[in-house]
């Protein structure tokens, strides 16, 4: 979306202003875009701007309003405001061809499908499967199977018609975002695929496989209804680039039940940032509010006991 695409600026307007009108869906966000647009016009820092939009654009769809906001920033941002972009969805597609060898499955999971109210989308890929050398990754969304639309299968259709497959011709989107169902609330969310080729350095119980790491960042609210404890135990790191990690997690706790796992790093607690933070400091901020927001990161990455268990299952049901 940009300007030169119509005949004034007044027409560019009305478009903007229709784009923001369908892809924001309640008054509160479209006020909350507006808040963070007249902030960057006041200040002129892109990247707090992109912070800001990123924790309003957290849906694909929504996604789409990063191009047309680019034309309300200043002509000498615009670049920087182009390098620190997320992954943008778009129309183009791909096509990946899988071919099964040795009974060894095709090295994918999958999640969604009709009855989340969304399409099929790549969880994790196994590195050095054959998935990943033909180029599928954590966050396409899977549109046809061997020509089949996927648009309106449920997600047990999808694995059944893969599972009598020994090729797979997938035709793919890149979203670079994955589905992610609340247990408490069922409420699907929507998890940032960020990829990161430093190696993974694990315990020494377990056996790392070399590969990228997938780090999905998510939103979590933890309403503490009115208990005094959380339910989680968390440790802190000398690394200034690291947040506050959960180590263990109480069965049926608050922290259980809205979400939150063992390895998890908490990044914010209600937008205050938890890096180079003590580990008092960090206790106080998540007993600071009874309903805390909290931004969480996951690692997904890959270990020679959890394949098993991962790849025998085509699917990762959300």
């Amino acid at each position: 979306m940009s300007p030169s695409h119509y005949p004034d600026k007044r027409s560019y307007v009305a478009a903007y202003k229709r784009m923001v009108q369908m892809v924001l869906e309640t008054p509160d966000d479209r006020a909350k875009l507006q808040k963070y647009l007249k902030e960057f016009h006041d200040t002129y820092i892109v990247e707090d701007l992109i912070e800001n939009l990123k924790n309003l654009l957290n849906a694909p769809k929504r996604r789409q309003l990063y191009y047309a906001i680019r034309p309300l920033v200043p002509s000498r941002l615009r670049q920087e405001y182009n390098s620190l972009l997320p992954h943008v969805p778009t129309n183009e597609r791909k096509v990946v061809n899988i071919k099964q060898t040795g009974g060894a499955g095709f090295g994918f999971t999958i999640r969604g499908g009709r009855e989340f109210g969304c399409g099929i989308f790549v969880s994790s890929v196994l590195p050095s499967s054959k998935a990943a050398q033909n180029g599928l990754k954590p966050g396409d969304e899977i549109v046809r199977v061997n020509g089949l639309t996927l648009c309106q299968a449920t997600n047990e259709e999808v694995v059944n018609l893969i599972k009598l497959k020994k090729t797979l011709l997938l035709t793919c989107k890149s979203v670079g975002m994955i589905p992610d169902q609340s247990p408490t609330t069922g409420e699907i969310t929507w998890m940032t695929v960020v990829r990161d080729n430093k190696k993974h350095h694990t315990s020494s119980s377990r056996l790392a496989t070399q590969g990228p790491i997938v780090k999905c960042a998510r939103r979590v609210q933890v309403n503490m209804d009115g208990s005094t404890v959380l339910g989680a135990s968390i440790k802190t790191s000398a690394d200034s680039h690291s947040g506050v990690h959960i180590v263990d997690i109480t069965p049926n706790s608050v922290a259980h039940n809205a979400g939150l796992k063992v390895g998890d790093e908490i990044l914010e607690v209600n937008g205050q940032s938890l890096q180079n933070i003590s580990h008092q400091d960090a206790i106080k901020m998540l007993k600071s509010s009874d309903t805390l927001m909290l931004t969480v990161r996951v690692e997904e990455s890959f270990h020679r006991g959890q394949l098993h268990h991962q790849f025998l299952q085509i699917l990762r049901p959300l």
